[in-house]
């Protein structure tokens, strides 16, 4: 045998290997997304809660999405919102008046909160137990702005107001 089809035969073997790869861990993370009530992959999305709120579940895979709770409130002063995420980025939006307990595991991701602290008494508590992997999630305030409302330009010449 040729050594260039040997070398070939051992590409298209590594090719078939890594292929066979990606497919079970795909299949592996659509099992994990079938037990959350809501899905996203591939695509960005907005969910919006309104009303009363007391619980839900929401998977993320390969997408982008942004949770609002601006216009929700939470049934008995109590919320829970368990959430994973793999290769994407959640960006909550939570109304100034509640407090956020966040808790859960992380594999090579970043958790940024604007909520620290305790609640006070009464006060309304959203508690997200979250799986990330790879991801991102990021739990603000109203009024603050995300990261793309921050940009810019990097010097005195430009014009902000487009």
């Amino acid at each position: 045998m040729k050594k260039t089809t040997l070398l070939k035969a051992v590409g298209l073997a590594g090719v078939a290997a890594a292929a066979g790869a990606i497919a079970y861990k795909n299949h592996q993370t659509d099992k994990k997304m079938q037990a959350y009530n809501k899905k996203v992959k591939f695509k960005g999305n907005e969910i919006k809660f309104e009303g009363e709120f007391e619980a839900d579940s929401i998977a993320v895979n390969l997408s982008g999405v942004e949770i609002d709770f601006t216009q929700a409130t939470l049934k008995d002063n109590k919320g829970r919102l368990d959430l994973y995420a793999e290769l994407a980025g959640v960006d909550i939006v939570v109304p100034e008046e509640w407090h956020v307990d966040l808790g859960g595991t992380n594999h090579k991701s970043g958790v940024n909160s604007s909520f620290s602290g305790s609640a006070e008494e009464n006060q309304p508590v959203l508690t997200i137990q979250y799986e990330l992997r790879f991801a991102g999630l990021n739990v603000r305030k109203p009024n603050e702005d995300s990261e793309e409302d921050d940009e810019c330009c990097c010097d005195n010449e430009c014009d902000c107001t487009n």
